[in-house]
């Protein structure tokens, strides 16, 4: 299941920090470390997150929001704007797609939501991106509700993209979280505390 499970101190106590060896892995398991609830991602592709999280449990309300323009800027080199850009839509049965750029989506989306979060999957790879879905969901993160960052670290620049924004928004919200999973390759998974 997970290659290692480290000990973290975490506000003064030592705390489990769970390593998968791959994002696949990763993505299977994490909702099991999940309260009840919906699942949002914010950045589908081609959609082999969602579906990964629907066999996982196909219980669980699926939302996936993306342009499917690709993405909207450059990110990094190798990554310009358009990158990630889908000619074919998503269609996966028992999935809700919301279309549309994330500044356009998000915040309006979620204004009144009312219903359990289990799970956000920020695969935004830029800090633009990454800010405006979290500005937009920040008055959800609750206690128990876990955040999932699909390009958090190791890579040239990371510090400038889901990092900051993340960084920014737990200072901006006085919302308190620990680490409690991640990948060998970028993914970092948080709970809200």
């Amino acid at each position: 299941m997970f290659l290692n499970t480290l000990m973290k101190e975490v506000g003064g106590s030592l705390a489990k920090m769970i390593y998968y060896d791959h994002q696949v892995e990763m993505q299977l398991n994490i909702l099991s470390h999940c309260q009840p609830g919906g699942v949002f991602e914010f950045g589908v592709f081609q959609g082999h997150s969602l579906r990964l999280f629907k066999y996982a449990d196909p219980t669980r309300k699926l939302v996936g929001f993306d342009s499917f323009k690709g993405l909207p800027e450059t990110w990094r080199e190798g990554f310009e704007q358009g990158c990630f850009a889908t000619v074919e839509k998503i269609n996966i049965p028992n999935v809700e797609i919301v279309e549309g750029y994330f500044e356009d989506t998000v915040a309006k989306y979620f204004k009144n939501y009312k219903h359990p979060v289990g799970l956000f999957h920020v695969d935004c790879d830029l800090y633009s991106s990454s800010k405006t879905v979290l500005d937009g969901v920040a008055h959800l993160l609750k206690p128990g509700v876990v955040v999932l960052f699909d390009e958090y670290r190791n890579y040239y620049g990371y510090q400038q993209h889901e990092y900051k924004a993340w960084n920014e928004t737990l200072k901006q919200y006085n919302i308190k979280a620990e680490e409690i999973a991640y990948s060998g390759h970028q993914q970092s998974a948080w709970r809200i505390i």
